[in-house]
């Protein structure tokens, strides 16, 4: 059993979290360019922090589900969607860590766009009661620059620490119910 929640701030380019829920307007973001998708101020876009709405296993893997509400790629120098994860309700920018591979920002042909995206990252084996998973979308492009060209999303989360031998056993319970749904 894990619970995940996530909340990520976005400058600029319009990125919504969907799973874990984003801290202020999860799920009002049904058309392009929502207000609640355009946070440019890091590390958060200004959101205050909540309580946990989703729980971790730490060691595990998860899958976050976020959109790119607007796209502002930018061909002279693409950007990117990045997670991030750092322990406290209200970290500072420098306390971030990236979780996993970014996903490189493609050429829509149309800003007016929202593509939903999914991206596996392990979650760090710690105990943590209030933590942070952020998205960001670094559109780098400077013709969107009014205030940044990040766009911030965070959720907050909570993690319980796992023993190597609880880890072993989810990865091959995980596993026998892998082969058994090929059989």
């Amino acid at each position: 059993f894990y619970l995940v929640s996530v909340t990520i701030n976005i400058v600029n380019g319009h990125l919504c979290l969907i799973d874990p829920p984003q801290r202020v307007g999860a799920g009002e973001f049904s058309t392009p360019g929502e207000h609640v998708c355009y946070l440019k101020e890091g590390p958060c876009g200004s959101v205050e922090a909540g309580e946990p709405l989703m729980n971790y296993l730490g060691g595990q893997s998860a899958t976050i589900k976020f959109q790119q509400n607007l796209n502002h790629f930018y061909l002279d120098n693409p950007g990117k969607l990045v997670a991030d994860f750092a322990v406290g309700s209200n970290p500072l920018e420098e306390e971030f860590h990236q979780l996993g591979d970014s996903i490189p920002d493609y050429n829509a042909m149309n800003e007016i766009t929202q593509t939903n995206f999914t991206l596996n990252v392990m979650i760090p084996n710690i105990d943590c009661d209030n933590c942070v998973l952020r998205m960001r979308y670094l559109s780098n492009n400077p013709t969107e620059n009014d205030r940044g060209m990040i766009f911030y999303q965070c959720a907050d989360i909570s993690i319980k620490k796992q023993n190597n031998k609880m880890i072993n056993n989810n990865k091959n319970n995980n596993m026998k119910k892998y082969k058994s749904d090929e059989d």
